[in-house]
This record gives C-alpha cells, structure tokens and sequence, in this order.
C-alpha cells in the first residue's frame, strides 16, 4: 500500500509542476522556491 501510495504522490506532484500540465500559481510557487519552475519528485528505487 505505501509503495502505491508513494507512487502516486509523485505522479500528482510531477502533475503540478510539470511545464505542459502546471498551473500557473504552481509553477511560479516552484520558482520561486528555487526548483527553477518545475519540482522534481523522490522516487524511491
């Protein structure tokens, strides 16, 4: 369950901070946090 739980926080978050699917309120939070307008997610190998 926490492996799919996992996974699929990263799908939302690469969602939102992607350049073709992000908002623009997500996408300015994300440079203006320093991920340089997009995030990338920790993917647990």
């Amino acid at each position: 369950m926490s492996t799919t739980l996992d996974q699929h926080m990263c799908e939302i978050l690469d969602w939102h901070f992607s350049p073709e699917t992000g908002t623009p309120f997500w996408l300015g939070w994300a440079k203006a946090a320093g991920g340089g307008g997009r995030l990338q997610s920790a993917r647990r190998g």
